[in-house]
């Protein structure tokens, strides 16, 4: 159980670190979504 809730959390925050790569993968080829400062 408590290895299923670990495992879990690294699935988690990979995810993250993933979905904040992609985010400054997509600011640096659309630098427009960055000036019109909609985040």
């Amino acid at each position: 159980m408590q290895l299923r809730l670990g495992s879990s959390s690294v699935e988690f925050l990979k995810g993250l670190s993933d979905r904040l790569k992609y985010t400054v993968i997509g600011a640096i080829l659309n630098p427009p979504i960055l000036r019109s400062g909609d985040f």
